[in-house]
């Protein structure tokens, strides 16, 4: 459950992001890189990232590593 409420749209952005970073966390994958392949910024991805689960995308990389 996100941190603060997000709305559905956004839950469900960070829910195929966190899950394409379990799948693909091996394979070199940078907030950058990530942030391209759903069409988002980086800036947002990190604060999407920081609402919902209270950790930035190198700390989530680092937990699944």
């Amino acid at each position: 459950k996100p941190l603060i409420p997000l709305s559905d749209r956004r839950y469900s952005l960070y829910r195929a992001i966190y899950t394409f970073m379990i799948t693909n966390y091996n394979r070199g994958i940078s907030q950058a890189g990530t942030a391209q392949d759903f069409s988002i910024t980086p800036q947002y991805l990190g604060r999407l990232l920081r609402e919902a689960c209270g950790k930035t995308f190198r700390q989530i990389l680092s937990d699944l590593r």
